[in-house]
This record gives structure tokens, C-alpha cells and sequence, in this order.
């Protein structure tokens, strides 16, 4: 069986529904809990999933939309759903609504990861999903000022992992950024994103303003501003309030974030 599907990774055998059918998988995995798969075919995939009751399904690297009913097929055999992560699996913005629907059934989902995909934030806000961690690394959005309605409709969220993507298109940042918080959450990743200064600005303000206990996640920010990057050098914070030296350049003094476990900026260069 594995020399089959290794040769189905490499296309050099066309994957044959029958072939899976006649292997019994069901009897082959009667109690998996996790399962994993990386770059493999999609009906590979689609097919050892297919009988498994999961609490926790991985799936990177694969062309999903391609077999994109069987997917829901399997995920439907796996009520009890702990995790799922989706990373790079090709889905149109129409199959991720339709996901994104399917998931709100999912009682149990706490983690979601769905990074390097493209979202219509827009159809996803309209469902209600009870996760408490979310991951969008790496994603391409439709239109992201829909982000502020996605933190209320994700009631139960505490943490948001948005490393590496471009938030500058997002216009109404403060909006967004406010709901976060308003959720009382437990940590913001923002490594190597692109934002301007005003953006950061904002967040440090209702920091400030709110009192908000969440670690911020900034390694490696690009700060943009008039299309110049500004490299960050960081140093890591665990405890207490920490002070943001030097963080725009129209501020000669320390600002002082009340914040405890704080990720602090310094040295701009």
C-alpha cells in the first residue's frame, strides 16, 4: 500500500478509487485519533480519509478543490473535530464559504488553521464558528476590511495568527483591531507583516486604552510608510509592562504600554 501511494505522489500511477475500496480502510484504522498528510494526491487523501472518525486532520500542500466533495464527504464521518488545518489546499472562495459552513457544525473545533489560501472574508463572517484559535498566514484576502466583522462573529477566539501577510490595504485597522480586543484574547501574531505606522499606532493606542493583557507577536515587522521599509529589531519581553523605545519617529519619549507580556519594538533603523 505504501509503494502505491508513493507512486501516486509522483504520478507515475493514476490513484484507483477501487483499489482503496477493496483495502478495507476502515478496518485497517478503526480508532485513529490524528492524522497527517503533506503533498500528496488528492484522492489519495480523500480516500484514506474517508472511513476515519478524526479529532484531528492536517492536510498541507494538496489540490483540494480538485476533490473538494469527497473532503466534505470525510469531514462530515468526523463530528467530534478537534483541530483541522487546511494549509495551501487550493480552494476557490465559493468551496471555502461552503467549508467554512460545514465547520460551524463542528461542536468541538477549537483550532483552525487555513493558512497560504485565498478567503472572501466577507461569506466566512456570516457563519458562526466556536474556535478559540484561528491561523491565516501567508493568505491572500479578497477584501480584508471584512476583518472586523469576522472578530465578532469568531465570539470565542483567543487567539489570531496573521504572520506574514500585507495588512496596509486593510482601511479600517482601528475597527478590526478594537473587536479583537474587545474579545479579551490571549494573543495577536503580526510577525513579518507589512503595516504602516499609524496601523501599529493604533494597536499600541487601544492597548493603552483598553488595558488589554495579550502577548503581541511583532518579529520581524516591516514597518511601511511613504514606501520605505523599516526593519525592527526586537527584543522579547515575558513579564510586567515594557516600554516601546523610538517606535515612530515623531516620538522623542518611551511610550509606555500597559500590557503585560508584550513583545516591545526598539532601535528602528
Amino acid at each position: 500500500m505504501q509503494q502505491y501511494i508513493q507512486l501516486c505522489k509522483k504520478h507515475l500511477v493514476k490513484p484507483d478509487e477501487q483499489y482503496f475500496q477493496q483495502l478495507k480502510l476502515q478496518e485497517l484504522f478503526p480508532r485513529i485519533g490524528s492524522f497527517t498528510l503533506k503533498k500528496a494526491n488528492g484522492l489519495v487523501a480523500v480516500e484514506l480519509l474517508k472511513n476515519m472518525n478524526l479529532q484531528r486532520l492536517y492536510l498541507e500542500d494538496m489540490p483540494m478543490n480538485k476533490y473538494f466533495s469527497q473532503l466534505l464527504g470525510a469531514l462530515k464521518n468526523s463530528p467530534n473535530l478537534l483541530e483541522l488545518s487546511l494549509i495551501n489546499c487550493s480552494f476557490s472562495a465559493h468551496q471555502t464559504t461552503i467549508l467554512f459552513k460545514l465547520m460551524s457544525s463542528f461542536s468541538k473545533l477549537d483550532l483552525l488553521d487555513i493558512s497560504q489560501n485565498q478567503f472572501n472574508i466577507e461569506s466566512i463572517c456570516k457563519v458562526q464558528l466556536k474556535i478559540t484559535k484561528l491561523s491565516m498566514r501567508g493568505s491572500t484576502f479578497l477584501n480584508p476590511n471584512y476583518f472586523s466583522d469576522l472578530m465578532k462573529s469568531l465570539s470565542n477566539l483567543k487567539s489570531l495568527d496573521l504572520r506574514q501577510n500585507n495588512l496596509r490595504p486593510m482601511t479600517n485597522f482601528i475597527e478590526f483591531a478594537l473587536n479583537f480586543f474587545n474579545l479579551q484574547p490571549e494573543t495577536l501574531n503580526l510577525s513579518f507583516c507589512y503595516v504602516s505606522k499609524p496601523q501599529l499606532r493604533e494597536v499600541i493606542s487601544l492597548l493603552k486604552i483598553t488595558k488589554s493583557c495579550v502577548l503581541v507577536h511583532v518579529d520581524g515587522l516591516n514597518l511601511v510608510e511613504e514606501g520605505t521599509i523599516f526593519k525592527a529589531q526586537l527584543n522579547n519581553y515575558e513579564f510586567g509592562s515594557v516600554q516601546l523605545k523610538n517606535l515612530m519617529e515623531e516620538m522623542e519619549e518611551p511610550v509606555i504600554v500597559g500590557a503585560s507580556q508584550l513583545v516591545g519594538l526598539e532601535d528602528i533603523k
